[in-house]
């Protein structure tokens, strides 16, 4: 895991990223498009306070790559690295309080190891 993957406000300002809510999920084909088509890229959600809450990498519109998202406050509550919509290699949660709860390996969506 690369650590500038749990720094927010560091990935806000170096990552160009879209507006998740401007993807639309194509449910016959089960990928994100944007204008249209498979979308290939980042997305991002904001809290209220317009703090970055999460980011989910995308190609050919399925999640592929990191997904990150954040608390409120700002603590790192999950992360995860993906492969075609699948849990595909480490995912990490933690609590509100920074606390890890969770640290676990895929392998194509199926758990290696807690």
């Amino acid at each position: 895991m690369d650590a500038k993957w749990l720094d927010r406000d560091r990935i806000d300002t170096e990552i160009r990223t879209v507006d998740f809510s401007t993807l639309i999920y194509d449910h016959d084909f089960g990928i994100y498009c944007c204008h249209g088509e498979p979308f290939t890229g980042v997305s991002c959600g904001r809290h209220a306070d317009g703090k970055l809450q999460s980011i989910v990498h995308h190609a050919e519109g399925q999640i592929t790559g990191v997904s990150v998202a954040w608390y409120p406050n700002g603590q790192i509550k999950h992360y995860s690295e993906m492969h075609s919509d699948t849990l595909h290699g480490l995912h990490m949660e933690w609590a509100n309080d920074g606390t890890k709860s969770t640290e676990q390996r895929y392998r194509r969506g199926e758990l290696l190891t807690a």
